[in-house]
């Protein structure tokens, strides 16, 4: 059965609350048998079973992964040691839901409160929209928590850049894909059924032309010529990236002759 679009209250009861899953499991048993030697199984059966379980909250999960990444909390000891980057991207997507749904928050008029109850009000707001600016950003969070917080296996990192021409971090991307879902930590962007095939045919592309310092192809006679449209890309990506940087520079240069701040 096809499950029905998700809400964004569905998004955040995932990211605040327990929730429990069903999956029917086909296993295979051997008939018993009374006149054959026993080692002897003549036929088998297949029966059905229901497996059930339980998931702790997204937001348990992210801050489960902050304590360990301290040292601390039920993980482990308080030693001095490296904080893998798994920890450090929970790190990054915890902040980032605390800080937009703040600021999300605000704008639909919602009285001041903190990260779950906040959240919740944000469910009650928007209880029917499934599109929209609110509705992919709530969804956004969901998709950076899931990618980044599977207990079972680490998430897939790919050696490309961000698509996002807004960021272009390299090894930024979270991919889930048995779930079909992504997350870039350094900017937020999120992939899903709707352009998560797109994601993919662009990793495949970027692998193949942008992961080297340069790209060989060979001519018809044998000789090695430098691929023009990865050329391209990779100067447009070095403009984009020399702008960022200026942008960024203004922006610090602004906020120190704000009176009252202090120039990072």
């Amino acid at each position: 059965m096809t499950r029905p679009p998700m809400l964004p209250a569905d998004h955040i009861r995932e990211l605040n609350h327990t929730t429990t899953t069903t999956e029917r499991v086909d296993r295979f048993v051997p008939i018993p048998n009374i006149t054959e030697p026993p080692w002897h199984i003549p036929a088998w059966t297949k029966i059905r079973d229901t497996h059930t379980a339980h998931h702790p909250a997204l937001l348990d999960q992210l801050e489960a992964a902050v304590q360990q990444a301290a040292g601390g909390g039920a993980y482990g000891g308080g030693t001095a040691k490296s904080k893998p980057s798994a920890r450090l991207d929970a790190i990054a997507v915890l902040q980032r839901i605390d800080r937009q749904s703040e600021r999300l928050a605000r704008n639909l008029g919602l009285p001041h409160a903190t990260l779950r109850p906040r959240l919740s009000a944000i469910a009650g707001a928007l209880t029917t929209t499934t599109s929209g600016r609110e509705a992919d950003l709530v969804r956004a969070w969901w998709v950076a928590a899931r990618c980044t917080t599977g207990w079972e296996d680490a998430a897939y990192t790919p050696h490309v850049p961000c698509p996002n021409v807004d960021c272009e971090r390299w090894d930024t991307l979270r991919i889930r894909l048995t779930d079909g879902i992504a997350t870039c930590i350094e900017c937020g962007e999120s992939w899903h059924e709707g352009n998560f095939v797109q994601l993919g045919d662009y990793i495949r592309w970027a692998a193949e032309h942008l992961t080297g310092p340069r790209h060989w192809l060979y001519d018809e006679n044998g000789y090695p010529i430098e691929c023009t449209v990865c050329l391209v890309e990779r100067q447009v990506m070095a403009e984009r990236a020399a702008a960022r940087a200026r942008a960024g520079k203004a922006a610090g240069r602004a906020l120190s002759v704000v009176p009252g701040t202090i120039a990072s």
